[in-house]
């Protein structure tokens, strides 16, 4: 082999490598890295809505008076410095019947940190929601944890459980992070992609404050729900559909 065509292929596999490791590191539904909770997508009549960056004095209130209106929970993964904020709404969130999951202080790129790091982004978070008068556990002692953007590495996992949390991303995302996004092409997303056992993200909020304008978000998700609802689906909180599903602890 010539030494042109083996640098060749040497830079091919280290190429496919790189590519490996981040399709595992970023796809929500990847698990080579450590196993998360997506849902069951493609099974099932339940549906997951979750919620991140939140919380948002204007748009969390709005979206609460939505699912209120529909009758159904969803999950909220707060950010600590937004949670630290607005306590009243992360009371509010968990008053009305909904999860609350920590998305860590500062929604940090997890991978790009060491444990010490992660352990204090958690539980400074945890301290936020505790302070705000809000258990961080559900009632069967389920804590959640999202990493911010889905980005994590087999070290970011173990942190994560060694710190009691069970890991969740998402098996759809319908978008509505995108600038400029239309509550209408929030809900033809859905229309295209959504299934059974899916767990759905929208942001209720924003990693860079109150500026976000999330009312595409709170109008889809009131049509969706309603119009899933008529199909049959019902929509659940993260720990109903992992109990469902019989995921939690060290099992996922």
């Amino acid at each position: 082999m010539s030494g042109a065509r083996g640098r060749w292929l040497a830079g091919g596999a280290l190429a496919g490598l790189a590519g490996y490791a981040a399709y595992h590191a970023t796809s929500p539904t990847a698990q080579r890295f450590g196993k998360t909770f997506v849902g069951t997508p493609g099974g099932g009549s339940l549906l997951a809505l979750t919620f991140d960056d939140g919380p948002h004095p204007t748009w969390t209130p709005r979206l609460l008076d939505v699912l209120d209106r529909h009758e159904v929970q969803a999950t909220f993964f707060v950010i600590g410095a937004n949670a630290r904020r607005h306590p009243d709404v992360v009371r509010e969130i968990a008053s009305r019947g909904h999860a609350v999951g920590n998305h860590t202080y500062t929604h940090l790129r997890m991978p790009l940190h060491g444990a010490r790091t992660i352990r204090d982004e958690l539980r400074r978070t945890a301290d936020a929601i505790e302070s705000a008068g809000v258990e961080e556990a559900s009632a069967d002692g389920l804590r959640l944890m999202r990493p911010p953007l889905g980005q994590r590495r087999p070290g970011t996992l173990r942190v994560v459980r060694a710190e009691g949390y069970l890991p969740v991303l998402w098996s759809l995302t319908l978008g509505d992070w995108k600038p400029g996004v239309t509550a209408d092409a929030i809900v033809e997303t859905a229309e295209e992609r959504l299934r059974g056992g899916d767990v759905i993200l929208l942001h209720d909020g924003s990693k860079i404050g109150t500026d976000a304008d999330r009312r595409a978000s709170v109008a889809a998700t009131d049509h969706l729900v309603a119009t899933w609802k008529d199909r049959g689906m019902r929509f659940v909180t993260i720990p109903e559909m992992a109990g469902a599903a019989g995921a939690g602890g060290d099992s996922v």
